[in-house]
């Protein structure tokens, strides 16, 4: 191996060692803000503390609900446990653990079939998604199944009997997206006939030694709701993922060699990704996406001259920073589902009327792993890569005063499931709430438990919650610790009206841009430009004709100042800093009238 090392090899491991160091570097700011892990963690630690795994007694207490998540990941920080970590270092292990393991998955199994140069593409490629990285490092158990997605196909094809079985019974035991690895393997068979039977034994023998776990699921599917997404939750696409990847599949459908048709074979479990999952296709699916990405990119390199793979090479390296520009596809402001329209707060009523805009596609670019990492770095606040809020001071002084003031047999009343899975997680004592709301019944956490003295709720800006001062015990920043015996007082926050989530996209874009005004006047420019589009778009989906009104005038106001904004200096530039923090507040809460009279004396 150490012969046929390349210049393109040591490229595409320089490529996973730079964002596993990055990763290594920024380790205090992990987990980040995303809610599954704690969930994850609170599930180890109830198999570390009760030897249980088939009852979940810590969520929906006093009855709890059984657990019906594939335990095998839980067991695996359960173990780690036990051998001395910490649950939080638990995360931040797995968490710099997953994702590199999933570039050396793709770069193997990519460089093993189409060669080096597809594999230095594909591990570009894959390096360049926010959205893969920012799941990979959650802990969640998908993330270890779509890192050894491509290795588990890779082992079927060569007919590594052993290893085959072996990952597609760890993804059987880690999560129920398992069954897309299942039907890509049972599609490539039926594609590749002379496959065909050795798959279904690889399948068949995965299934017996998952028997156990469907058994259980099976005999509790009565608290089994549905909660799937679709398509229509999906924002974005990448425009040179659209080109790239159409140019692989074209390429591997005509050619339809043997390695061909294995990644054919997942291109209708990624597809399933969105039907079920939405939004997630874009953190499961570039995996196979950078593959086939890669493929394309090299095949048509090769038609053209030898120096087009060197441009495509360099323009997806400046991608893994820039980002890649995408295209928004649906309406920022359309209801979905058959969701009810959004609630907004109007104002006064606006002087005058502004003709219509007319909308398109949106272009927008994503941020990057890499620029992400080197952000936190640098300590620069336009960044996602925060240490989750449920480990900041705030959060550890709820739980060591939940510590203090309960005892290890009491519940606590919670609003809101991450909070609920947190405050298990770090103190032991059990809630009426939870996460995973697919396995529930009627009733579940509507009302607090007879033994409740202390409720838990937290707070933010898009909540208008109506609670009593006398009823409040404790406030620790976003957290409130309330009399939970007189909980019936409160007005909950999910009876609020339903703020739309672009606001809260507009509201970011809008902060971001009064920051830049100091460091990049073109960024905080395209920021305000993007806004614009954004309450554009949004007016098209607006419930009523004044709201409508608001938000196109909204938007044309902002488009015809964004490039004055750029420009200012001195105390003028300071006024409009702290003017645009207010509109973005205002957006935050729905207020849409309210922001259109501070655009009006920009």
């Amino acid at each position: 191996m150490k012969k046929d090392l390349s210049l393109f090899d040591i490229a595409a491991i320089s490529v996973i060692l730079f964002q596993t160091v990055l990763l290594i570097l920024n380790i205090s700011q992990l987990p980040a803000d995303q809610k599954d892990w704690s969930y994850h963690l609170m599930i180890a630690k109830m198999f570390v503390e009760e030897k249980t795994f088939l009852w979940d007694y810590y969520e929906f207490a006093p009855i709890g609900r059984p657990h019906l998540y594939p335990p095998f990941l839980h067991l695996l920080f359960a173990a780690t446990n036990i051998l001395g970590m910490g649950w939080v270092t638990i995360q931040k292990f797995y968490g710099i653990l997953i994702y590199p393991v999933s570039l050396i998955s793709t770069f193997f199994v990519s460089r093993d079939l189409f060669g080096k140069k597809v594999g230095l593409l594909a591990v570009v490629i894959l390096s360049a998604s926010y959205n893969y990285w920012w799941w990979q490092i959650s802990i969640a158990p998908t993330s270890l199944i779509f890192a050894l997605f491509p290795l588990a196909m890779w082992a079927v094809y060569k007919k590594k009997t052993i290893l085959s079985i072996a990952l597609l019974s760890i993804f059987l035991w880690t999560h129920f997206s398992a069954f897309l690895v299942v039907l890509a393997i049972a599609i490539f068979g039926i594609l590749k006939r002379d496959y065909l039977k050795y798959n279904l034994k690889i399948i068949l023998v995965s299934l017996i030694i998952y028997i156990p776990w469907a058994v259980h699921v099976i005999l509790n599917r009565d608290w089994i709701h549905g909660n799937w997404s679709s398509f229509a939750n999906m924002p974005t696409f990448g425009v040179l993922t659209i080109l790239f990847s159409l140019l692989g599949v074209y390429f591997l459908a005509k050619r339809r060699d043997t390695k061909d048709i294995l990644i054919i074979a997942t291109i209708p479990s990624t597809i399933l990704i969105g039907v079920l999952y939405g939004f997630r296709f874009f953190m499961h699916a570039p995996v196979i996406l950078a593959i086939i990405m890669a493929v394309g990119a090299y095949e048509i390199s090769k038609r053209i001259n030898k120096n087009t793979f060197y441009i495509f090479l360099i323009i997806f390296l400046v991608m893994a920073y820039t980002g890649e520009p995408t295209l928004k596809l649906r309406s920022l402001g359309a209801p979905i589902g058959g969701a009810p329209p959004p609630q907004l707060k109007y104002g006064p009523s606006p002087i005058g009327e502004a003709p219509p805009m007319q909308g398109g596609f949106p272009i927008v670019i994503q941020s990057t792993p890499l620029k992400e990492n080197i952000n936190a770095l640098l300590g620069i606040e336009l960044r996602n890569l925060k240490i989750s809020p449920y480990l900041s001071d705030d959060a550890y002084s709820l739980y060591n005063f939940i510590i203090k003031n309960t005892d290890k047999d009491e519940i606590i009343h919670v609003q809101g499931g991450p909070i609920a899975t947190c405050i298990s997680l770090f103190t032991d004592r059990r809630t009426d709430n939870g996460m995973w709301r697919e396995v529930t019944n009627e009733g579940m956490g509507k009302s607090p438990p007879s033994n409740s003295k202390f409720g838990v709720m937290e707070i933010n800006n898009l909540q208008r919650i109506n609670i009593p001062q006398e009823l409040i015990i404790e406030k620790f920043g976003q957290f409130i610790v309330y009399d939970a015996t007189k909980s019936g007082q409160i007005t909950l926050p999910q009876e609020q009206p339903r703020i739309p989530p672009v606001l809260t996209e507009l509201s970011n874009d809008i902060r971001k841009a009064s920051i830049s005004l100091d460091t990049d006047r073109q960024a905080s420019m395209n920021l305000l430009l993007g806004a614009s589009d954004r309450l554009m778009q949004l007016s098209k989906g607006a419930p009523d004709e004044k709201g409508k009104r608001i938000l196109e005038r909204s938007s044309i106001i902002l488009r015809n100042k964004a490039q004055r904004i750029s420009y200012l200096e001195g105390e003028e530039l300071q006024r409009i800093k702290q003017e645009l923090l207010k509109m973005a507040d205002l957006y935050e809460r729905g207020d849409i009238g309210g922001a259109l009279i501070i655009l009006e004396r920009l």
